[in-house]
């Protein structure tokens, strides 16, 4: 399975992580310039693939000029002729000796001729023999005879062998263990880490999701697959793995093809029962390395290996042995998963929608979602040959298993099939709950209209039927509906009437679920700490009782939450704990809104490239619901917009115009604000009037003390602020409204919002707008930064500079090198003097420095610098 690639791309990936080993070769050729007697003998090893000949290429490329090589190379040949890889080294040999290799007889005149060749050396000489596993028996005779003598010669001589190809007693293996200690050395190839596998796929500019698992790290399987389009499985690796397996005996292909239809692995006890002596198969094949034991079972050392023999297999065979296989599993007693597998392939479709069930709902304890879904979507594609009660059954699942894992027009599509059936069925009460979470998934979407008309058909529904619980479950429903508008009145009053409902029923489940809803709907009015309590007791019952949704929406209404009342401090362990708990558990769709919440954070707090980090996280995710991908791109726009980059699509434009507005308003983030920004940006302040304006009602109807206050600020700012207003706002829009800069700029200072922070200082004096440009500069927000460089040069200052340098603009905190380098030395403790010796500046330049980095980290102390400096978290 040698490098089929050209060199210098398989190189990229076979040279990646071999320093250490190319550093240790090229020291064992600089020894043999001090003269004779550094002779060495390395082995040099690794499974086929990982990169042995790459490396020895990069070593003879960069050992020097003075340098001789000779290279043989072993093959696979059954009837290879004696000395066989010696024979590519005839024109380098002389005369006599490569007469008497060419006859093919190992003599006195063969092993004293290499052995002089070697000796007579005046400048380093390596001798290479790759692929030596292959090698007959007189070449490992000539060679471990010159072995035992190298240490008199000026030459290396490098075998390098796989150690993967050897059986139970091979002649390599006593080779290997004659060789003398004192001059030779082992020298072993591991596979490349997971992080080298990421490396390359993201040179290829290629997804890494599943790469490392597939390979294994080995090189070989990695270039090829990322050389190869995407989605099929590369010819060269297909006929390297089908190379070695036609090596085995017939017994031990049969127990590769078996193992192949497996990718669960199987059992010894389950050859066994299928293949006659199958040990004696079983231990060829671990002895060839195809295969290996893991925790029991059976299998392929790399998937691609085991793809590569199943898709060997005729589909007749195949279906014959997934048969076979299903049978021997069923009487062993395996999980419906595996049974399930070997049903699929062997076509069996009663046997598909028997077990697709049971393994949807082990795959559901597991908080596999994703796989649940996948199991039920196997039964149904059979759905035409089921009774109508059992389709809808059927339909019901997978619509639960879609919506755990986001897959959200696919749920919609299952409930809308499984409420006809039901109807056509007369089950009023199933018609209900379809009705009920077709509410819910409209919702996740942003179709808030058809959702509220769904929810209201279900609680018309449950009424007419009695049914209390069911009732309570679609007022929560409705309540949740609400939280999306501006009738947070409507949603705590269906969320009161679900909490009487499931009190009454002692649903502790149902209770949690609408405290949740009641607390948010109090929480978006007021920052009451007994509507926090309700959050946090709705996470805590949803944790007792392991429902992975509740507690992954809890965790995202109490990130919401945090930012509407600009609790960013609490923010991030919410989003953290969060993000832990909807990875393990596939709620991607919340997954996805933990991300744009933690996002629009960071950046409010003007972190804006871990802002960015945590939205790229997003792309790894199978699918983003339209909600969350409008919501992020709005974030992304926003630091756009602060930054000052290009807007070629004409976001912002078309959102001041009104042409393109979000489906839902985030309540964390109203748009309303951010069109106002956009609009001042471009200095025109008649849009920032009209849109503020357009939006203040809204906000005064809701009662959102910071939405108003924002609003109004903006009206202010502009000139346009109502006469008469009085309305309740947030603490820094009443500073800066009653006209008190300082308090408005400390007050935004306090909450870690730096970009706002700098535009309250904008309605104050010259030093105010100094202060307000640092900030800006620091952040790299070049529009703010440039009117506020124009009001300075109006007020008849000059020297204000050009902005932030590069390093600037990309550092997290916005701080030039010189101001990052100053703060990892107060990092370590360093004094003013200490820092000056070691920056080679004087005392007095460092306490500038100093200075200048207290204040765009909005901070007075030395230890709340270093602690400003920690809290950049690597999400």
């Amino acid at each position: 399975m040698g490098p089929l690639l050209n060199v210098d791309t398989a190189d990229t990936a076979y040279l990646l992580e071999r320093d250490a080993e190319l550093a240790s070769l090229l020291a064992c050729v600089a020894a043999l310039r001090t003269g004779p007697g550094q002779g060495r003998c390395i082995a040099l090893h690794g499974e086929a693939g990982v990169g042995k000949t790459s490396l020895l290429r990069q070593w003879r490329r960069q050992a020097g000029a003075d340098v001789q090589w000779l290279w043989g190379q072993g093959e696979p040949m059954h009837s290879a002729p004696p000395l066989a890889p010696l024979i590519e080294l005839l024109d380098a040999l002389p005369p006599g000796l490569a007469s008497q290799v060419r006859g093919g007889r190992l003599s006195a005149d063969v092993l004293g001729g290499l052995l002089a060749l070697l000796r007579e050396r005046a400048q380093p000489l390596v001798l290479v023999i790759d692929d030596l596993q292959w090698a007959d028996s007189a070449t490992l005779d000539l060679l471990g005879y010159v072995a035992r003598r190298i240490d008199s010669t000026r030459a290396l001589l490098v075998v390098a062998y796989r150690d993967d190809e050897q059986g139970p007693d091979p002649a390599l293996q006593g080779w290997l263990a004659r060789l003398p200690r004192h001059a030779s050395a082992r020298l072993g190839l591991l596979p490349l880490s997971m992080q080298a596998v990421q490396t390359l796929a993201a040179r290829a500019g290629r997804s890494a999701q599943g790469l490392y698992r597939a390979t294994q790290g080995n090189p070989f399987f990695v270039a090829e697959l990322l050389a190869a389009p995407e989605g099929g499985l590369p010819h060269a690796v297909r006929d390297a793995v089908l190379a070695r397996v036609a090596l085995l005996s017939a017994s031990a292909r049969d127990v590769l093809d078996l193992v192949a239809m497996a990718p669960f692995g199987l059992e010894a006890a389950v050859i066994d029962a299928l293949i006659e002596d199958g040990r004696a198969a079983v231990d060829e094949a671990l002895g060839r390395q195809l295969l290996w034991m893991d925790e029991g079972r059976l299998r392929f050392r790399h998937e691609l290996a085991r793809v590569s023999v199943e898709e060997a297999n005729p589909a007749g065979r195949a279906a014959d042995l997934h048969l076979a296989l299903l049978d021997v599993l069923t009487q062993h007693g395996a999980p419906p998963v595996r049974l399930l597998h070997h049903a699929e392939r062997a076509g069996l479709w009663a046997a598909i929608v028997r077990l697709a069930p049971h393994a949807a709902a082990q795959a559901t304890a597991a908080s596999a979602h994703r796989q649940a879904a996948d199991h039920l979507a196997l039964a149904l594609r059979h759905a035409h040959r089921l009774d109508p009660a059992a389709e809808a059954a059927l339909r019901v699942s997978h619509a639960r298993a879609c919506a755990a894992c986001s897959r959200l027009e696919e749920a919609l599509q299952a409930r809308r099939r499984s409420l006809a059936l039901h109807q056509q069925l007369g089950e009023r009460r199933a018609q209900g709950e379809d009705l009920r979470e077709m509410a819910r998934l409209h919702w996740y979407q942003g179709e808030i209209a058809l959702g509220t008309e769904r929810a209201a058909e279900a609680v018309a529904l449950f009424e007419s039927l009695g049914d209390a619980r069911e009732l309570a479950s679609a007022c929560a429903v409705m309540a949740q509906l609400h939280l999306l508008d501006e009738r947070q009145g409507q949603a705590a009053h269906w969320a009161a009437r679900a909490l009487t409902l499931f009190e009454g029923l002692g649903d502790e489940p149902g209770l949690g679920h609408a405290l949740n809803t009641l607390g948010f709907a109090e929480l978006v009015r007021d920052d009451r700490a007994s509507s926090w309590a309700m959050l946090e007791r709705s996470l805590e019952i949803a944790r007792r009782h392991g429902l992975d949704e509740d507690v992954a929406r809890a965790y995202v209404n109490l990130a919401s939450l945090c930012l509407v009342h600009r609790r960013l401090d609490a923010l991030q362990p919410w989003v953290e704990e969060g993000l832990v708990h909807c990875e393990a558990c596939d709620q991607d769709m919340r997954f996805a809104r933990l991300c744009v919440r933690g996002a629009y954070g960071a950046m409010e707090r003007g972190e804006w490239a871990r802002s960015l980090a945590l939205l790229e996280r997003l792309t790894g995710l199978p699918t983003t619901s339209p909600l969350e991908a409008e919501q992020a791109r709005h974030v992304r726009a926003l630091i756009g917009l602060r930054r000052g980059d290009p807007d070629p699509d004409g976001y912002w434009t078309a959102m001041i115009d009104g042409q393109h507005l979000m489906a839902v308003d985030p309540w964390y983030a109203p748009q309303a604000v951010a069109r106002a920004e956009a609009a001042w940006l471009r200095g025109d302040h008649e849009a920032v009037a009209r849109l503020a304006l357009e939006a203040l009602p809204g906000a005064l109807r809701s009662g959102e003390r910071w939405r108003i206050g924002q609003l109004a600020v903006w009206l202010a700012r502009v000139g346009r602020l109502p006469v008469g207003f009085n309305a309740p706002v947030s603490a820094p829009a009443a500073a800066a409204l009653a006209g008190d800069v300082r308090a408005a700029a400390a007050a935004w200072g306090r909450l870690g919002c730096r970009y706002d922070q700098a535009l309250a200082l904008l309605a104050g004096d010259v030093d105010d707008l100094r202060e307000a440009l640092l900030l800006l500069d620091a952040l790299g927000a070049a529009p703010a930064a440039r009117r506020v460089r124009r009001r300075l040069r109006q007020a008849g200052i000059s020297e204000v500079g050009r902005g932030p340098n590069r390093h600037a603009r990309a550092d997290p905190l916005g701080l030039t090198a010189r101001e990052r380098q100053v703060l990892d030395l107060l990092a370590q403790g360093l004094s003013n003097r200490a820092m000056a010796e070691r920056l080679h500046r004087s005392e007095r330049t460092v306490e500038h420095h100093v200075a200048a980095l207290f204040t765009k980290l909005g901070v007075a102390s030395r230890d709340a610098a270093v602690a400003r400096a920690r809290q950049e978290p690597q999400i």
